[in-house]
């Protein structure tokens, strides 16, 4: 199943991410980011693949995503500071 993920990518970063995306026709300018629209099937690897970008990502959508991330986000500092 294919899934639509609403991210901001800070302009001029995470290349990788950005060269399979598409602008998102949502609202919500951020000045130095850019709202994109990203296919992904794999939940787990795209998690991965996002965490790898550090704060040049934020997921808005779907929400279930955003909220996996946040959490792992959460444990990660709990874990190691």
């Amino acid at each position: 199943e294919v899934r639509i993920a609403k991210i901001y990518l800070r302009t001029g970063r995470a290349l990788a991410l950005r060269s399979r995306s598409k602008p998102s026709s949502a609202q919500g300018v951020i000045s130095g980011w850019d709202l994109v629209e990203l296919n992904f099937r794999d939940q787990e690897r795209f998690i991965e693949e996002v965490l790898w970008y550090g704060d040049d990502a934020i997921v808005l959508e779907p929400k279930s995503l955003r909220e996996e991330i946040v959490k792992r986000l959460e444990l990660g500092v709990k874990r190691y500071g």
